[in-house]
Formats: structure tokens, C-alpha cells, sequence
């Protein structure tokens, strides 16, 4: 079951949402309700919901401040705005927020039949992500060898891929870049990006010498260079000689 939160000041419709919407046939279940913004925050923080539904008119922290606290607090909590205003401002701050969908009253079941079960997916994907921080962060605590053995095989499983990046392995396994190359420099001595590249010329040598005729535009792409003139930069700095004087010197005809 997917845990949500129902905030809005009206009793009435607070009632109606909870009490009017099949959430178990939904798979959702109402772990928690609040009447203004800050009992809402509290709420939210104490439980760790998987989703709020949140009205925009709230006492003491309007909605837009709550679903900003939210977003601080824990990102990975989807929101769903609620409100009886339709103005462009609000639709404008709900993306800024990352906001899921915007209802407008008065209630359509419906529509909030159809916008929670959209929302389900994307819950799965916070919950996923939400567990791989957690093992991240578990990994790293025990000292971060076992991150870098699995970044080791990313890189050679993967070299061949053109975003092939810091920026890509970070995102994977949710630390910043900084963080990233800081703890591979300080287990492999090295750079993510230098033992990327060594794997790419160490494929490309190999893929001269056995194909001796393949053309080397089609031997930088299939080592991750989208450029062959950039490749053979690459290569030349990394062997000494262009692509064509290594294969020149390693098959013979």
C-alpha cells in the first residue's frame, strides 16, 4: 500500500476525499490528515509518507511553502496540489516544485481516481531511488570499497556508451560528483574519466588488430567517441601514434 497524506483547512472536504475515494482499491492508504500547513509538515516528516495531496489555501503555511518545506525535507514524497484558484502563478510555482498534478475544485472523483493511478509509477520510482541512497549510504559507511568495485565493472561493461560520465555514475549511485570522485581517487589513486578512457584505447587496439579493415569513424564509435577526429587525438596521446601507424605497425597483412 502506498501511504498518503490529505491536507486542506475544510474539514468537510477533507472527510469527502477520505471517506468518498476507494483509496484501498487504489492501494493507497490515509496514514494521516491536517487541517494547516504547519500540523501538515510535522505530519509529514514524522511519517514519511509516499504521497500528499495538498491544498494550495492553508492557515499558518500556505501550500506552496509546505510542499517547498516537503521538498527539503524529503524530495522523494510525491505531491498532488488541491485547490479552488486557477491561476497561472500557482500552475507556474507547482512546476518550479516539481509538483505531480494540479486538481482544481470542486472535486472530480474521477479525475483523482485517474491522477493517483498515474501517480503509482512514479512512486515506485521514488521508493527504488530512495532504496538505492539508503545502500549507497550503507556502502560508504563500511568504506566505500565495494562502490568502487562496482563502478570498476560499470567501466568495463560500459565504456562503449557515449554519456559515459561522472556525472552519469553519480546520478546511479546517488552522490554528488564531488563525493564520487573523491572516493575513487582516494581507493584507485586514479580518475573515473582516465580509467574510462584507458579501457576505450585498450578496446580499440584490439579492435584494429582484429578487424583490419574496419574503418576507424566505426572504431570510435564502437568505443564511445562520437568524433573520429577527437578519437584519434585521444589515441595518439594514449599510444604515442595516430589509429593509422598502430595499425600499420601491429597487422600484418
Amino acid at each position: 500500500m502506498y501511504k498518503l497524506v490529505i491536507v486542506d483547512d475544510e474539514y468537510y472536504i477533507r472527510q469527502m476525499l477520505i471517506k468518498g475515494t476507494p483509496w484501498h482499491e487504489m492501494e493507497y492508504e490515509v496514514v494521516a490528515e491536517a487541517e494547516d500547513g504547519q500540523s501538515a509538515l510535522k505530519a509529514i516528516t514524522d511519517i514519511r509518507p509516499d504521497a500528499a495531496l495538498v491544498d494550495i489555501n492553508l492557515p499558518k503555511l500556505n501550500g506552496l511553502e509546505l510542499i517547498e518545506s516537503i521538498g527539503k525535507i524529503e524530495p522523494d514524497i510525491c505531491i498532488v496540489i488541491l485547490t479552488a484558484y486557477e491561476r497561472f502563478s500557482y500552475a507556474k510555482s507547482a512546476i518550479r516544485l516539481n509538483v505531480f498534478e494540479y486538481l482544481l475544485k470542486p472535486i472530480d472523483p474521477e479525475e483523482i481516481r485517474d491522477t493517483f493511478t498515474r501517480l503509482k509509477p512514479q512512486i515506485e520510482r521514488k521508493r527504488l531511488e530512495r532504496a538505492r541512497r539508503t545502500e549507497t549510504n550503507r556502502l560508504i559507511r563500511q568504506g566505500g570499497g565495494e562502490i568502487i568495485d562496482r563502478i570498476q565493472q560499470d567501466i568495463l561493461s560500459e565504456y562503449q556508451r557515449v554519456d559515459m560520465s561522472v556525472k552519469l555514475l553519480a546520478n546511479r549511485y546517488h552522490m554528488s560528483e564531488a563525493s564520487l570522485c573523491s572516493l575513487y581517487k582516494k581507493h584507485s589513486g586514479g580518475t573515473i574519466m582516465e580509467n574510462v578512457t584507458k579501457r576505450r584505447i585498450q578496446m580499440a587496439k584490439i579492435l584494429i588488430c582484429e578487424n583490419p579493415r574496419m574503418p576507424f569513424g566505426e572504431i570510435a564509435d564502437a568505443v564511445g567517441y562520437e568524433d573520429p577526429l577527437y578519437f584519434s587525438k585521444v589515441f595518439r596521446k594514449r599510444t604515442g601514434m595516430s589509429p593509422s601507424q598502430y595499425r600499420q605497425e601491429n597487422v600484418k597483412e
